[in-house]
């Protein structure tokens, strides 16, 4: 005869609903400690993967060091080279400068050679102008030389030609003073309208003396 009491479970009913939770209690043991044991496995990562990225890290700041370093190198090289690059501008301009005063200096120089050169044609004009003048003085020279010359002989001649005139008249007068009656005679021949007689020497005196006259 079965019994029914109330307030009371069945021992069957509690054996099952201890069971129920007893498996309950071990399944979240069980997800709990596989939980724990994959949060575990992923804490050792973390952690591997902590000390790798600390290592990392580590090199990278010795990377970063250097970095730093080639950085700091690299400006100083580029402010060298901005200061090298501009000493190279400055030393164009002035090269560029010079080149231009050299330029410069060079069409005067042409400016003044073609100067020179206008300068020196004219001066050649002037030279065989002067050559031609004093080719001409020359000529006239040498002429005037061969007129004095000619003069000169033509002088010379008339000279010993009045020489031997004078020797002449000379010896006309001698013999005219030893001949006074051959005088006398002419002086009465030409009061009586008589033609004087007349030697050859007072003739050839005569002519010298007047050659356009006649006896």
């Amino acid at each position: 005869m079965r019994m029914h009491s109330y307030g009371k479970c069945s021992p069957n009913l509690a054996a099952g609903a201890l069971t129920i939770f007893v498996l309950i209690v071990l399944y979240n043991y069980w997800n709990v400690s596989t939980l724990n044991r994959d949060l575990s496995i992923k804490l050792h990562s973390l952690e591997q993967q902590v000390i790798t990225f600390s290592r990392a890290n580590d090199g990278l700041s010795s990377n970063l060091e250097k970095a730093q370093d080639e950085k700091t190198n690299l400006q100083n090289s580029l402010i060298k080279e901005e200061a090298e690059e501009k000493a190279s501008r400055d030393l164009v301009s002035q090269k560029d400068k010079l080149i231009k005063d050299l330029q410069n200096d060079l069409e005067n120089t042409k400016q003044e050679a073609q100067n020179c050169l206008h300068e020196s044609s004219s001066q050649d004009n002037k030279l065989q102008l002067k050559e031609k003048e004093i080719t001409e003085l020359k000529e006239k020279v040498v002429s005037l030389e061969a007129q004095v010359v000619e003069k000169t002989s033509q002088n010379e001649k008339i000279e010993m030609e009045l020489s031997d005139a004078k020797d002449k008249i000379e010896n006309l007068q001698k013999l005219a003073s030893n001949k006074p009656t051959a005088a006398s005679s002419k002086s009465t021949a030409a009061s009586v309208g008589a033609k004087p007689v007349v030697s050859p020497d007072e003739q050839q005196a005569v002519l010298i003396n007047d050659p356009a006259g006649s006896i």
